[in-house]
């Protein structure tokens, strides 16, 4: 086989952000590689009276870990950001989750996410009690349940959830579902609050299992594209539709989850939840 040397080839690519590759569309090359947060992007042609057309690549990076709660006292946060202040236009949160065997089974249940600061402060929260043969997911907003409904979740199964809301009404998705499995109305003006992932605000009501992928948007996601996130087979799919934060809770090591998204809001991994290989597929 002959050898390749230095002057045989080049390779040509830029960095940036997912929502700054128009700009590389309109000056780049043919088979110039564009490398954003979650995707990278290859000219199919050189930009000249039209933008290069981009191809996506979806296989970088992969999907390596996941983050294990206890439901003990360990959680994620991040800090208060004006970026949760949704507006009229509405939001969406996605996000895998796998229930361990040792969730609260009465009361409240366990929070798989929390963005309150305060009991009544504007800022959505998700609980889910699992007890007898289906599951309870109770969605509250503003100081009242918006949205109430049952699925049925089993311990050590992987599901994929999405919350979607249009300035008036929240919708609750699961397993890429094209009907949701509860909707309710839901107005709320959304101020400026932090997140937890796996408890309370409160600090109570720890999530026992895994989560994965955790991404919000300041818009809301359509049926469509909830279905495509669930089927797409790879989580770098989530970066097609610009959300303001996104946890893929990779890295391995250290107490600091990088914010893929647009907002660069990282996360603390507060009490030791732990890294993990068991990843949704």
């Amino acid at each position: 086989m002959q050898k390749l040397h230095n002057k045989d080839f080049k390779i040509a690519f830029k960095t940036g952000s997912d929502a700054n590759k128009s700009k590389f569309a309109k000056e780049c090359v043919q088979g110039e590689l564009y490398v954003s947060d979650s995707s990278l992007y290859i000219a199919e042609s050189s930009a000249g009276v039209n933008d290069s057309a981009l191809s996506k690549y979806e296989g970088l990076p992969g999907n390596n870990y996941s983050l294990s709660f206890d439901g003990s006292n360990d959680y994620m946060e991040v800090s208060s950001t004006n970026d949760f202040a949704f507006g009229s236009t509405g939001f969406s949160i996605s996000f895998w989750f796998k229930g361990g065997s040792a969730n609260n089974s009465s009361g409240f249940g366990v929070n798989i996410f929390d963005m309150r600061s305060t009991n009544v402060s504007n800022q959505p929260s998700l609980w889910v009690q699992t007890k007898g043969a289906n599951s309870l997911i109770k969605y509250y907003s503003a100081g009242s349940y918006k949205v109430s409904t049952t699925a049925t979740l089993n311990s050590g199964t992987w599901y994929h959830l999405v919350i979607t809301n249009d300035g008036s009404n929240t919708k609750i998705y699961l397993d890429g579902n094209t009907t949701p499995i509860g909707t309710g109305s839901d107005a709320t003006n959304y101020v400026a609050a932090p997140l937890k992932v796996g408890s309370y605000y409160g600090n109570n009501y720890y999530f026992n299992g895994k989560i994965d992928e955790f991404s919000i948007f300041s818009s809301e996601l359509s049926s469509a594209d909830i279905s495509s996130i669930y089927n797409s087979g790879t989580p770098n799919h989530i970066g097609s539709f610009n959300p303001v934060g996104w946890w893929r809770m990779e890295g391995g090591t250290g107490t600091t989850i990088t914010d893929q998204g647009s907002g660069g809001n990282n996360g603390t991994l507060v009490n030791g939840p732990i890294f993990s290989t068991d990843v949704p597929s």
